[in-house]
């Protein structure tokens, strides 16, 4: 049997870095979307022609699903590694009958 080389405190912290920063983008991303949209108006002759309102709408949402999205992968990421440095710890403090 091969012997376990991990530290479970060490995993459990970046689990739980890795589980604020999913929260941290969560709410940068909300704030990203809520700038989704800006009076035409406000760039004058700037945009007459060329869809500069749209362009932007359109980053603003890649922009904020790939924050949902990377969000997602981190918030998963760190719970395997939350369990898995649970896993760890049990097991190099399981004792022998």
């Amino acid at each position: 049997m091969s012997k376990v080389r991990a530290n479970p405190e060490t995993l459990n912290d970046v689990g739980n870095r890795m589980l604020t920063s999913s929260r941290d983008l969560t709410e940068s991303g909300a704030a990203v979307g809520e700038q989704s949209t800006f009076d035409r108006g406000s760039l004058g002759q700037a945009t007459v022609g060329v869809m500069i309102h749209e362009s932007y709408s359109t980053a603003v949402y890649s922009s904020a699903r790939l924050i949902e999205n990377l969000c997602a992968v981190l918030e998963s990421d760190g719970e395997n590694i939350q369990r898995a440095s649970r896993d760890i710890d049990e097991v190099l403090n399981r004792r022998k009958p």
